[in-house]
């Protein structure tokens, strides 16, 4: 299966999200094979609020009708820190393909420098960039990707501006229209995920805050999500 074209897409999904399921859609309508693998570790990560089994779970309900989507629980199996190389090297072996389409957010592509194993990375993978708002990528940006020695091409489509930490957020104000697919918002619901920061919120009526002002402190730690995004400093 040496022209079989795989895209591997990883990333901590705590949890999947509207524009998670978006790319992923536009990555299964591109390649032949996508991988969809949720993290134990990031290596650039804190750990996350669910669990890999809930992870793994929320991403099977929201890739469900994709018929050429796998999500792969093989990082989370092998526990530890997640590091790229070693999963390329273990699904190059798998699908028998030349080479896997590494997807990432054009984010990720000024610190690809900093990733376990780059010189092995650039025989192993092509870095397959979508832009995200934000982080719009300019001809030199991208050039200097190229320049530096790795395998980049330019998706022809973009990512929503949606980060699963807004997740968090919305449910610690006790909010119902969450950025997540409906099933994955039900499995939450049920599950009774990401309710880390009620004990934050459940006291604003025992001081006194009216609603406009609780109001207030959720825009507030929505834009402040977006901004830490924006500086590459964690939004958890």
């Amino acid at each position: 299966m040496e022209n079989m074209t795989v895209a591997l897409f990883g990333g901590s999904f705590d949890p999947v999200t509207d524009a998670h399921k978006e790319i992923i859609a536009n990555l299964s309508e591109r390649f032949d094979r996508v991988v969809v693998m949720p993290t134990a570790v990031s290596p650039f990560k804190t750990t996350a609020s669910a669990s890999g089994a809930h992870r793994a779970e929320m991403l099977k309900r929201a890739t469900r009708n994709m018929k050429n989507v796998t999500v792969s629980r093989y990082e989370l199996k092998k526990q530890g820190v997640s590091y790229t190389v070693d999963t390329l090297e273990h699904l190059k072996a798998k699908y028998d393909c030349a080479k896997i389409f590494t997807v990432i957010g054009s984010e990720e592509l000024s610190r690809l420098g900093e990733w376990k194993g780059i010189d092995r990375l650039k025989n192993l993978t092509t870095f397959f960039v979508v832009e995200r708002s934000g982080f719009e990528l300019t001809a030199d940006k991208f050039a200097e990707g190229v320049k530096s020695g790795f395998d980049v091409r330019l998706a022809a489509f973009s990512a929503s501006d949606v980060s699963s930490s807004e997740v968090k957020i919305e449910r610690a104000f006790g909010r119902k229209n969450l950025p997540v697919p409906k099933s994955v918002a039900k499995y939450i619901e049920k599950n009774g995920l990401y309710e880390d920061y009620r004990f934050i919120t459940d006291r604003y009526e025992e001081f006194g805050l009216k609603k406009e002002r609780t109001e207030h402190i959720r825009r507030v730690a929505l834009a402040a999500v977006k901004l830490a995004k924006r500086c590459g400093v964690s939004a958890s």
